[in-house]
């Protein structure tokens, strides 16, 4: 047996005798949810009695209810820079990371895992991979699919030393395309045994051996390996090499004033490919990532507990007793309401016309007694339901959404007597996800581990042309630096579209409805979909024909403000001219008051008094004027 086999084979072994309590607690956790909580020996004792167990699955409405909630607020993931420098290539990973999501199913499988994975046994994985055309792909491993370190701790997987994923039910044809190149040893491993089935419980083989069938692992397990660090003695900074030796040497003899470098290691992983618990082949680091391509969905997980079998739950396994009695006594309160209404004709021997007539009324059951022995045979009459069994039954449903951690109102269903508003419905609502925010945590944190591990496969098969090609724009030169997705990007939530543009126009619009100054043509030029030229075109045209109505009426005001200019400064001449000749005729006024005063001298005082009366009636005369010409020139 190869040293890599043996590893294998232990390494399987461990993980088997850990992890088996908890795969068949899980697998019961599965059977409560899809299907009932009955063993084989409760239906069996229940048959012999001649009456029938029967599921009510309330924890069934409760898992749709909180993946319901999941699938309808999803959020999509989005790269932000750590620092306002890496705008252009946080903007580049996220426009290559959206469509990726969307197109490839990316989001449905993180809302699958998190259904059948945290919400109901305890765990998946999720598996960002390459397909055979070099793309990303993503898929689901099942709860009962895969073996972890019985020694991790954390939910990214960083002190998992290794993992087992175990694909059962292989055909040769299968194995091949997975594992290429290999062809001639998997048929000499297949031929030499008989069909292998999965070796660990419940894993769902459903082979009818038809074919050569065989288990394929893969064995993944962390290492280190050696690296020449380049360090830059101006800047501080360093990088691994990559390159061959002989040129690192030029490098360093061209400068080897301003660089030095060092042996250091770094964590990497390395993948065994097992047929049959049979080598095929090692490969280091086939993802180009130094880590594993799986991302940890987990529900509630206690690594301080000792007990395998309890340590990982989901949120059906607090569930189980409670819904196991529920059915217990709605199952007993429908035998009894059976045996109440099932009732019929009892009859005496040659009592009936026509014997058939037994079986035509009551639920169809009729009892025949021998002739004369009617008074002797005595008949139990079915017991009342007890009316503490209904309230039982109610506290019972009750229990199960307090130890979820839910109420009524997340359900909609409030009882119509209980008059409230919609706002306090609102609030109950939300008090009720409070209790329910570790497992959204836990998702979240997942969608981030899995967009820095996709981001890492991109950065390590993606060639400059394929982004440039994606994005069509120039490639970021900061794109493929190794620690760039450690140092300088965030992945976070975002409002779920398909496409970075579709995520732009969504933020614009928000920004507009805030106030912002973004004008209405730039809103529409960011807005997806179809007809856009077309209407981005009569945005223009309406926009022309609006500017040249604006020039219209500024030139309408600008003739009414010069002719209203010229009014004004005609009737201020004519009103100068007025003034003009009043002062003249004040002026000749006065000058009759001064002859008349020399005239007077010469008079006697009657003549001098009437002619000094004419003066001012004349002089009063000429200031009415006066103040009727300025009153008018005001008007």
């Amino acid at each position: 047996m190869d040293d890599k086999e043996k590893d294998f084979e232990s390494a399987f072994n461990s993980a088997y005798d850990f992890w088996f309590p908890w795969i068949a607690e899980a697998h019961k956790d599965f059977k409560y949810y899809i299907k009932d909580p009955w063993t084989e020996q409760d239906r069996q004792k229940m048959r012999d009695e001649g009456r029938e167990l029967l599921h009510f699955p309330v924890i069934r409405r409760i898992v749709k209810l909180i993946t319901g909630y999941e699938r309808r607020n999803r959020l999509t993931i989005k790269i932000s820079p750590a620092e306002n420098s890496d705008n252009n290539v946080a903007a580049q990973l996220t426009g290559l990371l959206m469509p990726l999501m969307e197109n490839r199913g990316g989001h449905t499988m993180i809302s699958d895992a998190f259904e059948m994975g945290a919400l109901v046994p305890g765990m998946n994985l999720i598996e960002p991979y390459f397909d055979m055309k070099g793309r990303i792909q993503f898929s689901r491993v099942f709860y009962n699919k895969f073996l972890l370190d019985p020694n991790f701790t954390r939910r990214d997987l960083s002190d998992c030393g290794y993992i087992i994923v175990h694909m059962t039910d292989m055909k040769a044809r299968d194995i091949k395309q997975l594992v290429p190149e290999h062809d001639k040893f998997i048929d000499e491993v297949l031929s030499g045994y008989d069909s292998q089935t999965s070796k660990l419980p419940f894993s769902g083989t459903h082979s009818n051996f038809d074919d050569k069938t065989g288990t394929l692992d893969y064995f993944w397990e962390r290492t280190s390996k050696k690296i020449t660090v380049i360090g830059d003695r101006q800047t501080g900074k360093t990088f691994t090499w990559k390159g061959d030796d002989e040129i690192r040497d030029e490098f360093f003899r061209r400068d080897y004033q301003r660089y030095t470098s060092w042996t250091d290691h770094k964590d990497t992983v390395k993948l065994t490919a097992l047929v049959n618990g049979r080598k095929i082949e090692t490969y280091d680091d086939p993802n180009g990532i130094d880590d594993y391509n799986y991302t940890l969905v987990s529900g509630f997980y206690y690594p301080e507990y000792d007990e395998a079998a309890e340590k990982l739950q989901g949120i059906v396994r607090p569930l189980r007793d409670s819904q196991r009695e529920l059915d217990k006594r709605l199952s007993k309160i429908l035998d009894i309401i059976d045996s109440q209404v099932s009732t019929g004709i009892i009859a005496e021997e040659n009592s009936l016309v026509d014997k058939d007539d037994i079986h035509a009324s009551g639920g169809g059951r009729g009892i025949w007694i021998k002739e004369g022995m009617f008074d002797k045979v005595k008949f139990k009459e079915p017991g009342d339901i007890p009316a503490g069994l209904f309230q039982l039954n109610k506290d019972l449903q009750g229990f199960i959404n307090q130890i979820a951690g839910i109420n009524e109102s997340m359900f909609g269903t409030e009882e119509l007597k209980a008059q409230i508003s919609g706002y306090l419905l609102k609030l109950r609502q939300g008090a009720g996800l409070v209790s329910l925010q570790d497992l959204f945590d836990n998702l979240r944190f997942a969608k981030k581990d899995l967009a820095f591990k996709t981001i890492k496969m991109m950065q390590s098969r993606y060639t400059k042309t394929e982004v440039e090609r994606t994005l069509n724009e120039p490639i970021d030169p900061q794109f493929f630096l190794e620690d760039l997705s450690v140092y300088d990007l965030v992945p976070e939530e975002g409002i779920l579209t398909s496409t970075q543009q579709q995520a732009f126009y969504a933020e614009l619009r928000e920004d507009k409805a805030q106030g912002a100054p973004i004008p209405w043509k730039v809103l529409y030029e960011q807005r997806p979909g179809a007809m856009k030229k077309k209407l981005l075109k009569m945005i223009e045209d309406a926009e022309k024909a609006e500017q040249q109505q604006r020039k219209e009426i500024s030139e309408e005001k600008r003739l009414l403000d010069g002719m209203r200019s010229a009014k004004i400064n005609a009737d201020n001449a004519r009103a100068g001219e007025r003034r003009t000749q009043e002062e003249e005729n004040r002026a000749g006024a006065m000058l009759d008051r001064i002859k008349a005063g020399k005239e007077i001298q010469g008079m006697d005082y009657d003549r001098a008094l009437a002619l000094l009366d004419r003066l001012v009636a004349v002089d009063k005369i000429e200031v009415d004027r006066a103040k009727n010409r300025r009153s008018l020139t005001k008007r």
